[in-house]
C-alpha cells in the first residue's frame, strides 16, 4: 500500500513533469506546420513547382496557400499579401489583437540558435549581409529603452518541434531574455499559438514592432510600417 509520503511525492513528480511538457509544448508549433515558411514563400515564389503544389497540399488555406493561388505571376506581390493580411485582420476580435501601449517584441528561434557555449549563444548568420536570424541577447539589452513603459509582448515558435535539442537551446534563451526584461522592471507576457499564420496576423497589427531576422519578420516590419506604425530593428 503506498504510504501518504509516497502519494504526496509520486504527485508532485507529475505535476513537474506537465509543467515540463507544456513549457516545452508552449515554445514549439503544432508539429503539422514543421517546414511551414511563409516568408519564402513570398519572397520565392518562383520557386520548382514541386516546392509550390507541397504549400497547398501540405498547408491548405494557410496564407501561404492562398497567396500561390491568387498570384499567377510568379513574382513576389506584396499588395496581394496586404489585401490578404487586411481581409483576415477583419475576422479577428479586437481583444485578440495588441492595443496602442504593447510592444510585440518576435523572437525567432528554432534553428536559428545553434548552441550555447562558454555562457555565450551560438547564432546561425545570413551569409548575404551576415546578420543574425535571431535576436541577439546584447541586441535585446541595447534596445530596453524603446521597450521602457511598454507592456512586451514575446511572441515565437520553435517550427522544429521534433528536435530535442533545439528545443532546449531555444527554452534557455528564452529564459536569459526573460531574466534581462525582469532585470529591467519591464512587464511582459508570452504569445504562441503553435500556428504561425495566426501569429503572423497578430504581429502585423503591432502599433510597436520589435522586428528579428529572417524574411517572416521583415514582411511583418514592413507591413508595420505600410500602416503607419513603428518598427524597431533589434538586428541592427
Amino acid at each position: 500500500m503506498i504510504n501518504k509520503i509516497s502519494l504526496i511525492f509520486l504527485v508532485v513528480i507529475l505535476l513537474l513533469l506537465l509543467v515540463i511538457d507544456n513549457t516545452e509544448y508552449f515554445i514549439n508549433n503544432n508539429i503539422k506546420w514543421k517546414g511551414y515558411r511563409l516568408g519564402d514563400i513570398v519572397k520565392y515564389y518562383d520557386s520548382p513547382d514541386n516546392y509550390i503544389n507541397s504549400i497547398k497540399n501540405k498547408y491548405p488555406g494557410s496564407i501561404g496557400d492562398l497567396y500561390l493561388k491568387l498570384n499567377p505571376t510568379q513574382k513576389t506581390n506584396l499588395k496581394l499579401l496586404y489585401r490578404l493580411i487586411d481581409d483576415k485582420s477583419k475576422h479577428i476580435k479586437k481583444e485578440n489583437l495588441p492595443n496602442d501601449t504593447d510592444f510585440i517584441l518576435h523572437l525567432r528561434i528554432g534553428d536559428s540558435i545553434k548552441d550555447y557555449n562558454n555562457g555565450k549563444f551560438v547564432y546561425n548568420y545570413r551569409i548575404l549581409n551576415n546578420t543574425s536570424y535571431a535576436t541577439k541577447i546584447e541586441n535585446i539589452k541595447k534596445n530596453i529603452k524603446h521597450m521602457k513603459n511598454k507592456n512586451v509582448i514575446l511572441v515565437y515558435g520553435n517550427h522544429q518541434p521534433d528536435n530535442i535539442e533545439s528545443t532546449k537551446i531555444n527554452k534557455l534563451y528564452l529564459k536569459n531574455v526573460k531574466q534581462i526584461l525582469r532585470n529591467n522592471n519591464i512587464i511582459f507576457t508570452e504569445l504562441n499559438s503553435k500556428n504561425p499564420d495566426t501569429d503572423f496576423l497578430y504581429m502585423c497589427n503591432s502599433k510597436y514592432f520589435g522586428q528579428s531576422g529572417g524574411g517572416y519578420s521583415k514582411l511583418i516590419a514592413d507591413y508595420v510600417k505600410h500602416k503607419g506604425n513603428r518598427v524597431i530593428n533589434f538586428i541592427l
